[in-house]
């Protein structure tokens, strides 16, 4: 989209970008070994794309697909989602509404800004912090270290005796 500002917000918005920014590099290492169809148009079509480029361009369409079904909330969970965020004018053409769909979005968030001042909230996040510490601590301690050494032994175990059995 070409409406202003929108690449600034984009740019500021982590995650989406973050994730695409992570699968273009991986292209263009891909593009610049040398053995990718992604260099050449030509190569393209007479090669097709690589697994690795295949799977790579896959993540991007879902990861973007994801983004726009998380952005879009009702209008893309059913199909008559969207008939909430406007109504038919009198040539029988839907008109959006976008303060329909941005004003439950903008209360919400007001909720959330509210909620996270409150000592609800906070004692929530330390709960979680001390929960981590906790976990942390006994991932590190010789009950973990025998936990995982026990547990890793059994399965590589399990896995050779497998890999010995032919069916």
């Amino acid at each position: 989209t070409k409406e202003k500002g929108i690449k600034t917000i984009v740019e500021r918005s982590p995650a989406p970008i973050q994730q695409l920014s992570s699968f273009k590099d991986r292209l263009e290492v891909r593009r610049d070994s040398g053995y990718s169809s992604l260099a050449s148009f030509s190569t393209f079509l007479k090669n097709g794309l690589s697994r690795e480029a295949l799977v790579t361009l896959d993540a991007i369409r879902n990861g973007i697909k994801a983004y726009v079904k998380g952005f879009a909330g009702d209008i893309a969970l059913s199909n008559d989602g969207w008939r909430q965020y406007g109504k038919y004018n009198e040539n029988e053409q839907f008109d959006f509404y976008p303060s329909l769909f941005i004003n439950p979005i903008g209360e919400q968030l007001k909720l959330q800004e509210m909620l996270c001042h409150s000592q609800l909230f906070v004692e929530y996040v330390n709960r979680k912090e001390r929960d981590s510490k906790e976990t942390a601590e006994l991932s590190k301690s010789d009950v973990g270290r025998f936990i995982a050494t026990f547990v890793y032994f059994h399965w590589r175990r399990r896995k050779r005796i497998e890999s010995k059995v032919v069916v």
